[in-house]
């Protein structure tokens, strides 16, 4: 049951992160009317704030406990502001004012990822205190990674046909989005209660509240964590950028909207395929080797839709071999971390699993800026409205990029990094 819980609370996480990843350069393009340059500057101005905010989190998590626990009370008191920000995010006010809008996007934004932050470093810490066992972790993990495919699957079922339905009609499109908002709210509160109720801190956690500088020295010392965060950010950068783009790629590429539907579908049901056998994969293999197997398949499928861009079942194809990487190499990485927390354990003599888990986590916010701006700019120079044509002829090769060449590079790069990380505690 506690693999259960633990991948409820990242259902839910989902509900706010895959949405806004998936839709929200689109929503902001094609309902609230904002210029992509401007949205590409905003996300990644923004989500380097939440990086900032990944820290502060961290050294709450490190400096309080109560009671009910160092990480599960998280999942009551932040999550309701945290789903209640996501929904005004997606409610962009309809006046005339250009600036007002943008100003609106900037404030809501900027609120949803300070509370994102205050759930999912308290939430990505707690497995470490489910289990110390490796292996054990990565089951923790794929089921929770195998939670975000199946949350991806129904926001593209649910979300993508309606964009092409309702393209003419903003006012009912925005009144959509809104509408699943509000319905995340809902279906969220219910799912952070069930991981708060399932999942339990059974592995005791001695953290010494340490003064900033100190906390600083623990991060800097942790060679396996530095190199965490570089492959992190390679290959995150990669993966984020194919998930901003592919709502405008099946629409002016492909020429529909609701083959976002099944392109989510071909990466969920290869990635769900994947979800028991990491474990054992990272057992048999060792988890290094495993990651690098894994970053190497996902850049392949990458890579292989610059082939043939417009032919649908070989895009397919190419997202089912993506999603054969993307799970158990996200997996991967959170059970990395843990050894990094496991690390400054053994070599510092302390424990700083919020600080641990924060700066992981800044590699992975700031691989988000470096998406969001890299699919929000490359959308703007490549001259991308919300009236731009099927397979026009700027959008088209620049789509090819964002979706192929320039994230397949990355995640290559990204497991090649990971081989500087020390075998010792993972294998």
């Amino acid at each position: 049951m506690s693999h259960v819980g633990y991948a409820a609370g990242d259902v839910a996480n989902n509900l706010v992160f895959s949405f806004q990843a998936m839709f929200l350069v689109v929503y902001y393009v094609n309902v609230a009317r904002l210029q992509p340059v401007d949205v590409g500057v905003l996300l990644l101005v923004v989500r380097v704030w939440s990086a900032a905010c990944d820290l502060i989190a961290g050294r709450m998590v490190d400096r309080r406990t109560s009671p009910g626990g160092r990480f599960r009370p998280y999942l009551l008191w932040a999550t309701p502001p945290l789903l209640l920000s996501s929904l005004a995010v997606f409610s962009v006010p309809v006046v005339d004012g250009y600036g007002l809008r943008l100003f609106y996007a900037w404030v809501t934004s900027a609120v949803m990822m300070l509370f994102y932050s205050l759930v999912t470093i308290p939430y990505v810490s707690l497995a470490s205190a489910m289990t110390a066992d490796p292996h054990e972790r990565v089951g923790l993990n794929s089921w929770r990674m195998g939670g975000v495919m199946l949350v991806q699957l129904v926001l593209a079922a649910v979300v993508s046909p309606q964009i092409t339905r309702l393209a003419s009609d903003p006012g009912a499109l925005q009144g959509f989005f809104t509408a699943v908002a509000g319905a995340n709210v809902v279906l969220g509160l219910v799912l952070y209660w069930t991981c708060h109720r399932t999942c339990h801190e059974v592995v005791p956690v001695d953290v010494q509240p340490l003064s900033l500088r100190a906390t600083w020295e623990a991060v800097r010392t942790n060679r396996p964590l530095l190199v965490l965060c570089t492959s992190t950010l390679a290959v995150l950068a990669g993966q984020f950028t194919i998930v901003g783009a592919q709502a405008h790629y099946a629409m002016l590429v492909l020429g529909d909207s609701g083959l976002l539907f099944w392109m989510s579908v071909a990466s969920a049901v290869s990635a769900l395929v994947m979800v028991p056998f990491a474990p054992r994969l990272s057992a048999r293999i060792g988890v290094r080797t495993a990651y690098v197997g894994m970053a190497t398949t996902m850049a392949l499928g990458a890579l292989g839709i610059a082939l043939a861009p417009t032919n649908i079942p070989f895009v397919l194809a190419c997202f089912v071999v993506q999603g054969l990487g993307a799970a158990p190499i996200n997996a991967l990485m959170y059970t990395l971390a843990a050894a990094c927390v496991d690390h400054g354990r053994r070599t510092r003599g302390t424990s700083t699993p919020g600080a641990v888990f924060a700066t992981f986590h800044v590699s992975r916010k700031v691989a988000q800026a470096v998406a969001g701006g890299v699919t929000g700019i490359g959308l703007g120079l490549a001259g991308v409205t919300a009236s731009t044509m099927v397979g026009d002829p700027r959008a088209v090769p620049a789509l090819v990029l964002l979706v192929s060449v320039v994230p397949g590079v990355l995640v290559l790069v990204g497991g090649a990094l990971i081989l500087a990380f020390p075998r010792s505690g993972v294998e």
